[in-house]
C-alpha cells in the first residue's frame, strides 16, 4: 500500500515503521495537502474578491470620440489618423513615411503625436491602445499621455501617463494605461521613442478610452414630453424637473418657452412657476448646469395655451394628463400634429387638412375632404399614419384607444359613389402592414352600418346572439350584432347603432391581446353620439384569435411585431377610380384622439354640461374598466 499523492519522505516514512503506521502518516499527509491546498484557495479567493470588486470605468463611446489632429497621416496607403479610432484593429493610423536616405522633416517635432476631442466632458482614467498588427513600424515604445479641459484642445494640457522607463515592448498586443480622474475634453497621446527604437515613426491599430459622463442628466417631469395640456392664460403652470450629475454638482436648471428663458432655479427640487402665459403653442425645456462647466437640455414639451377655455378644452386636457396615456392628440397644432404624418390619396394629391370651425375642442379637428370625380378610387382622401414612439403592444398587453369622429351626409350615403361601397373609419395595426394577423379596421358597410374585421377581411368580430360566444367568420352579416342593441341582427339593421350626419360620434376601443395564434384575446368597444350622449357598447368579442404577421409566432420578427401604429382613413373599398356623381364631395372630420396602457374616461367626465350639437359637448357619464 501506498500513498499516493503524499510526498515521498512520508511515504518512507509508513513503509519503514511498518503498514500498521502507513494509514496514519498517509492519513497525516493528506491532511497536509488538504490544509496547503485549502489556504491556496483562501488566498485565490482573496484575489478573485479583489478582482470582482474593482470599480472600472465604461468605455467611451465612439460616437463621443474624434480626432482633432496629428503631426502627420500616411494618406497614400489609407493610414489616415481616423483609423485609429475606426473600431477595426487591422487598420491603422501611420505617421507620414519618409525614406532613409532623406532626413525627417525638422519643422516637426521629432517624435509622433495625436490628438482626441471628446463632444461632452469626460472624467478619464484610462486607455486601452492596440499596436499595429501586421508590422514593427510605428509600435509606441516610450509613451506620453496628456489630457485637457479644453474643448479646443490648444491650452491647459497635464501629463496622466508616462512610460520613459516602462516601454512597450515590440509586439502587436493591447497595451493598458490608468490615471487618476481627469476632467477631460481632449487627449494627447505622444511616441517619445517607437519600440523598435525609431523616433520618427508612431502608430496606432486601435485606442479605447475609458471614463464617466460629467454632463447632468435632466429630465423635465411636468410637463412631460409630449404632454399638452391646454389650459388658459390666466391659470399659472408649475414647471418641475429633476437633475443630477455623475462627477460634481447640479448648479442650476433654466427652464425656456423655446428660445425664451423663462426662469432659474438653483436648489432642488428645480421649479418654475410660470404665470402670465400667452395664448399659442409653447415649446418648453428644462436645461441644467453642472459644476465642471457642462450642461444639458431635455428634448421638448408641447403646451397649448388658449385665450378662453371652454369646459370642454378643459375635459380634453384632463382625460390626456391621466396615467398611462401614450398619445394624446387634439390636432390643433397641423405643424407637429397633422401634417407630418399624412399620405395623399390616389392621385398623389393632400386631402388632410385642420378645421378650425368644426370641432370638439382646442384650435380645430383634421379634416378628410372626399372630392366628386375625377378621384383617387378606394384611397379617395389619404391617410393619417402614427407610429407609437415607443409602445408596441404584443403578447399578453391590453390597452385602449379613444376617438371621435364625423361624417357629413354625402359620406354616409355612399351608394351616390357607386354600387357597393364600404368606407374605413381606423385602422389599429402594426407599421409592419396594415393588413394582415396583428390588425383591427373599423369598416363601415351597408350604408352606415358599423363593424370590424381582422386578417385583411379574412375573419370578421362579431358575437352570436343566442351564445354570446365569439363568432369568428369570413364575411356574412353576424359582425353587426351589437350588444347593447338588441336585435341587431342580419339582415335586418333597423334596431343597430348607425352614424347620423353632421353629429359627433365617439368610440372606445379595449384591446387585451392573448397570444399569437389562440384563441384567447379580447375585443370590446363603446360608443356614443353627441345627439343622445347615451355610450353603449357595441362589440365584446371574447376568446378571439390574432395571429401575427410572419410565422412563426413563438419567435421574432413574428413574436415581437404587436400594435403600434393608429392609421385614420375614410378608404373606401369598391370605390372605382372616378367614379360617382359630378359635384358630390364629402367630408369625415376626427378630433380628440387617446391611447393609453390605462382605462380611459368618456368625454364629458370632467365637466358638467348636458349636450352640444355640433361642438360636440356633452354630459360625462363615467369610464370604462
Amino acid at each position: 500500500m501506498t500513498c499516493d499523492g503524499c510526498s515521498k519522505r512520508a511515504v518512507f516514512k509508513a513503509k519503514a515503521e511498518g503498514k500498521a503506521r502507513e494509514k496514519v502518516w498517509c492519513a497525516g499527509c493528506f491532511a497536509k495537502k488538504a490544509i496547503k491546498y485549502a489556504m491556496a484557495a483562501v488566498r485565490i479567493g482573496v484575489l478573485l474578491l479583489a478582482f470582482v470588486g474593482r470599480s472600472y470605468a465604461t468605455d467611451i463611446p465612439y460616437s463621443v470620440v474624434s480626432v482633432h489632429s496629428a503631426v502627420s497621416e500616411q494618406t497614400s496607403t489609407s493610414n489616415q489618423a481616423t483609423k485609429a479610432i475606426d473600431q477595426d484593429v487591422n487598420t491603422l493610423w501611420h505617421t507620414q513615411y519618409f525614406p532613409s536616405n532623406v532626413p525627417p522633416d525638422l519643422t516637426q517635432p521629432n517624435y509622433g503625436w495625436i490628438k482626441f476631442a471628446l463632444s461632452a466632458g469626460y472624467m478619464t482614467d484610462g486607455l486601452r491602445l492596440t499596436q499595429r498588427q501586421d508590422h514593427q513600424n510605428g509600435r509606441i515604445g516610450k509613451y506620453h499621455v496628456f489630457v485637457t479641459s479644453d474643448s479646443g484642445c490648444s491650452t491647459g494640457f497635464t501629463e496622466v501617463a508616462n512610460g520613459d522607463s516602462t516601454p512597450w515592448p515590440n509586439t502587436n498586443a493591447t497595451q493598458t494605461l490608468t490615471w487618476s480622474s481627469t476632467l477631460t475634453r481632449c487627449i494627447r497621446i505622444e511616441s517619445r521613442l517607437a519600440a523598435d527604437g525609431n523616433t520618427v515613426f508612431m502608430g496606432i491599430a486601435e485606442v479605447v478610452f475609458t471614463g464617466t459622463p460629467t454632463a447632468p442628466v435632466v429630465t423635465l417631469t411636468d410637463p412631460p414630453s409630449g404632454y399638452l395640456p391646454g389650459f388658459p392664460t390666466t391659470q399659472a403652470l408649475v414647471l418641475q424637473a429633476t437633475a443630477s450629475v455623475v462627477s460634481g454638482s447640479v448648479t442650476q436648471v433654466e427652464f425656456y418657452d423655446g428660445a425664451t428663458l423663462l426662469g432659474t432655479d438653483t436648489t432642488a427640487p428645480y421649479q418654475y412657476t410660470w404665470s402670465g402665459i400667452s395664448a399659442g403653442t409653447h415649446s418648453v425645456t428644462a436645461k441644467a448646469y453642472g459644476s465642471n462647466g457642462e450642461t444639458t437640455t431635455t428634448s421638448a414639451s408641447t403646451v397649448i395655451v388658449y385665450s378662453s377655455l371652454t369646459d370642454a378644452d378643459t375635459d380634453f386636457a384632463a382625460r390626456c394628463a391621466a396615467a398611462g396615456v401614450i398619445v394624446c392628440n387634439g390636432f390643433d397644432t397641423p405643424s407637429t400634429q397633422i401634417t407630418p404624418y399624412i399620405g395623399n390619396d390616389g392621385l398623389s394629391i393632400n386631402r388632410v387638412s385642420q378645421d378650425t370651425t368644426v370641432k370638439i375642442s382646442g384650435a380645430g379637428s383634421m379634416r378628410f375632404d372626399e372630392p366628386s370625380p375625377p378621384h383617387g378610387g378606394a384611397n379617395i382622401a389619404g391617410n393619417w399614419y402614427y407610429t407609437f414612439p415607443s409602445n408596441n403592444f404584443v403578447e399578453n398587453s391590453t390597452f385602449y384607444v379613444q376617438y371621435r369622429v364625423r361624417y357629413s351626409p354625402e359620406v354616409l350615403n355612399v351608394y351616390d359613389y357607386s354600387g357597393s361601397v364600404t368606407f374605413k373609419t381606423m385602422i389599429i395595426h402594426n407599421h409592419g402592414s396594415s393588413c394582415g394577423g396583428v390588425e383591427f379596421t373599423q369598416n363601415n358597410p351597408n350604408n352606415q352600418r358599423v363593424g370590424w374585421y381582422t386578417q385583411c377581411g379574412d375573419y370578421f368580430l362579431a358575437t352570436d346572439p343566442n351564445t354570446g360566444l365569439a363568432m369568428q367568420t369570413g364575411g356574412g352579416g353576424a359582425m353587426t350584432q351589437q350588444i347593447d342593441y338588441t336585435n341587431c341582427n342580419y339582415p335586418s339593421y333597423t334596431t343597430c347603432y348607425k352614424f347620423r350626419p353632421n353629429e359627433w360620434h365617439t368610440f372606445y376601443y379595449k384591446i387585451q391581446v392573448g397570444t399569437w395564434g389562440s384563441y384567447n384575446s379580447t375585443f370590446d368597444v363603446w360608443a356614443s353620439d353627441t345627439d343622445t350622449y347615451t355610450q353603449k357598447q357595441i362589440a365584446h368579442v371574447p376568446s378571439y384569435l390574432i395571429n401575427c404577421n410572419q410565422a412563426p409566432c413563438n419567435q421574432a420578427p413574428g413574436q415581437t411585431a404587436g400594435f403600434d401604429t393608429i392609421q385614420i382613413t375614410p378608404y373606401m373599398s369598391g370605390l372605382v377610380k372616378y367614379a360617382g356623381r359630378v359635384g358630390t364631395q364629402g367630408r369625415v372630420w376626427y378630433d380628440e384622439l387617446i391611447v393609453s396602457t390605462q382605462p380611459i374616461a368618456w368625454p364629458g367626465t370632467y365637466r358638467g354640461l348636458d349636450k352640444g350639437k355640433g361642438t360636440g359637448q356633452g354630459r360625462g357619464l363615467g369610464s370604462f374598466h
